[in-house]
């Protein structure tokens, strides 16, 4: 398991970031953050299925 604090980071760091593509993007907050929790997902599943496999 992260540590509390890494999360923290990450978190704040996701958000900067999605706050900043949607003033150079002009996009809606909703789809940058759709788009990357599409990201997030297929690669959290792609850890999980390495760290199952190679038990």
């Amino acid at each position: 398991m992260p540590k509390l604090t890494e999360v923290g980071i990450i978190v704040v760091f996701l958000i900067v970031l999605t706050f900043t593509l949607s003033l150079f993007a002009k996009e809606s907050i909703v789809n940058i953050w759709a788009d990357i929790l599409k990201i997030g997902i297929s690669g959290y599943l792609g850890f999980l299925t390495r760290s199952l496999t190679e038990k």
